[in-house]
C-alpha cells in the first residue's frame, strides 16, 4: 500500500484535504487507548477508526481509506476533527481517545 501526501489545493467536492504534510507535535503524541476495558465490537470499531485516521493522516486517498476500511471521506473528516479537538478540562487534544466507540468529545453545558 502506497500512500502519497496529497496537496491541500484541491477541489473540495472530490476529496477532503489531507492531514498528511501538516502533522504536529501534538498530533505525534496522542496515546494509545488501553483497549482491555473494550468488548470486542468496540475494540474492533477503534481499531478501524485508528486505522482510518492513520492513513488520513499519512495521506492516503479517500478511494484506498474506504477500500481498507469502509469508511467514507466525510466520516473520516469527522473523525480527524475529533481527534484534534482539545480537552475544555485538561487543555489537551482528545488524540485515539476521540475514536472511542460512545466517548464524550463535548462536555454537556445547558
Amino acid at each position: 500500500m502506497k500512500c502519497k501526501p496529497q496537496e491541500p489545493e484541491r477541489e473540495a467536492s472530490k476529496e477532503p484535504v489531507s492531514a498528511g504534510s501538516s502533522a504536529t507535535a501534538e498530533e505525534k503524541s496522542w496515546q494509545d487507548v488501553d483497549e482491555s476495558s473494550m468488548n470486542l465490537g468496540q475494540r474492533c470499531v477503534y481499531r478501524n477508526r485508528k486505522r482510518a485516521v492513520e492513513l488520513y493522516r499519512r495521506g492516503c486517498s479517500p478511494q484506498e481509506i474506504f477500500r481498507l476500511t469502509g469508511m467514507g471521506p466525510g466520516m473520516v473528516s469527522r473523525m480527524w476533527k475529533k481527534c484534534c479537538t482539545k480537552d475544555p478540562e485538561t487543555g489537551n487534544v482528545k488524540g485515539y481517545q476521540a475514536l472511542v466507540p460512545k466517548s464524550k468529545v463535548k462536555s454537556f453545558i445547558r
